[in-house]
């Protein structure tokens, strides 16, 4: 770092440079031996909407980053 000043965002909602589709893990796809747990008829892999931000690093290369609120959101299916 080079200790500028930084300013974090909980969330990239109203300042991202795209909206990219992931994937999240659904266990409870499937039904187990255990009775508390009841299973539903979803896909094993949940498409998500996430907000993010592509970011130069000091070496050149771009990356794509989301803060964890955003992730926390889509797994929850929070949308705007």
């Amino acid at each position: 770092m080079n200790g500028a000043d930084i300013n974090p965002k909980t969330t990239l909602k109203d300042d991202n440079d795209e909206i990219v589709s992931d994937g999240f893990p659904y266990f409870n796809n499937k039904a187990y031996d255990q009775e508390i747990f009841t299973n539903t008829d979803h896909d094993f892999v949940l498409m998500r909407n996430v907000p993010i931000k592509t970011v130069k690093l000091a070496n050149g290369k771009q990356v794509k980053v989301a803060t964890v609120f955003d992730l926390m959101m889509a797994i929850v299916l929070i949308k705007d």
